[in-house]
């Protein structure tokens, strides 16, 4: 009799393709021998539509239709839960795989029902865990499930030490908690970009949600006043609270008479997205000056692609000139810093960028090799792969 593949299933109440670390563990996991199953929600009108796994052998995929906010998104909630369970039920899976924390209350009802581990990966985390007084009851619900969750999980996964310090302390676990960071695979690093001649337009890259502090209007403050033409391409989608930013962008741009240098892309694929960077030579990664959790340059390190994505590509980078960033990519030899909210320091290190294209380009080829070393996610994610491999062997 032939043993069956051990089995994942990756579950998520959103579009799990939005998530490129859930793309390279279940490409590991599916390498490693493990059928792997995603069952995520899609909205047909959200901008992250158009973000699509690629086709990889022993993945699947089942998507149900999203719905707005509101009574009828509550009782879809109920749905995709049962849903869920339909799927566990005839796949009869090792793991159960939740990377988001509204999808806690779905995976803890099933943890009970079926017996099934869940394996809990926390991407973006809660900003306070002072109470749940001003909550209303549905966030307290995810609240409370989060915790209970992560206390119960086989093991948790943080991407980067201070997060899983930070959620280690607030949910009272003693569960493993590992640290993984959002770097690309190492089949994602492309070769070494051609070097550009001094009398070639720079072009900046920026790819993600685009909001006020990822991609400010200082920036194209800044481009303009740089005396030889800078480009700025970028791609990406408006979040729920950022909607209708990109024309503010644009509107900018044409203001400061530099509209024809800056271009939008929009929403694509992870393949695309990294080739177009790939033909550029900076890339965009600004954290928030602010305390917050998922955006502040204390937390932002390891949780944030974008550096990684940028390097695998061979881009020099523009970071924020936080004690983080500045320790991890500049101190290293990988790019520069400025003050996003300071025109004239972004001007600073793009008309450095201008005047030293071969230092610009050996940035770009550092960081390059960096990734192919050990900042991938196959690296990452190995203690990750040695706990699940006693179900493997099973």
């Amino acid at each position: 009799m032939i043993p069956h593949s051990p089995r994942i299933i990756y579950i998520q109440y959103t579009n799990p393709a939005a998530y490129p670390p859930l793309e390279h563990s279940s490409h590991i996991l599916a390498d490693n021998g493990w059928e792997v199953y995603f069952l995520g929600i899609i909205h047909p009108h959200s901008m992250s539509t158009a973000m699509k796994f690629p086709l990889y052998p022993k993945i699947y995929e089942k998507y149900l239709t999203g719905v707005a906010p509101g009574f009828r998104q509550k009782l879809h909630f109920l749905w995709f839960t049962t849903w869920c369970l339909a799927w566990i039920l005839r796949i009869k899976p090792q793991y159960l795989y939740v990377s988001d924390a509204l999808t806690t209350p779905v995976a803890l009802f099933l943890h009970k029902i079926t017996h099934v581990p869940v394996i809990y990966h926390e991407h973006d985390s809660p900003e306070s865990e002072d109470g749940l007084s001003n909550l209303s009851r549905f966030e307290q619900i995810i609240a409370r499930s989060r915790i209970s969750l992560a206390r119960l999980a086989a093991f948790c996964v943080l991407p980067n030490q201070a997060r899983a310090d930070v959620f280690q302390k607030n949910t009272g676990t003693s569960r493993p908690v590992l640290t993984v960071w959002n770097s690309p695979a190492r089949d994602e690093v492309l070769p070494p970009r051609k070097k550009m001649a001094a009398d070639v337009p720079l072009t900046l890259w920026y790819h993600g949600s685009i909001n006020s502090f990822r991609l400010p209007l200082n920036l194209i403050r800044a481009i303009a006043k740089i005396p030889e033409r800078v480009n700025l391409h970028f791609a990406g989608y408006e979040t729920s609270g950022s909607r209708g930013y990109i024309d503010q962008l644009m509107q900018i741009a044409d203001e400061v008479n530099c509209q024809k240098y800056v271009h939008f892309f929009g929403t694509l694929p992870r393949q695309q997205i990294i080739k177009l960077g790939h033909q550029c030579a900076v890339g965009i990664a600004f954290a928030s000056n602010s305390f917050s959790i998922n955006t502040s340059d204390q937390f932002f390190i390891g949780a944030t692609n974008k550096p990684f994505d940028y390097m695998a590509s061979g881009l020099a980078l523009l970071v924020t000139d936080g004690p983080s960033f500045q320790e991890m990519f500049v101190n290293t030899g990988y790019g520069l810093s400025c003050n996003p909210d300071d025109v004239d320091s972004i001007v600073h290190a793009l008309q450095w960028f201008c005047d030293h294209r071969e230092e610009t380009y050996q940035m770009g080829e550092a960081g390059r090799q960096r990734i192919l070393t050990d900042w991938n996610y196959e690296t990452a994610f190995r203690p990750c792969l040695l706990y699940t491999s006693d179900a493997a062997d099973e």
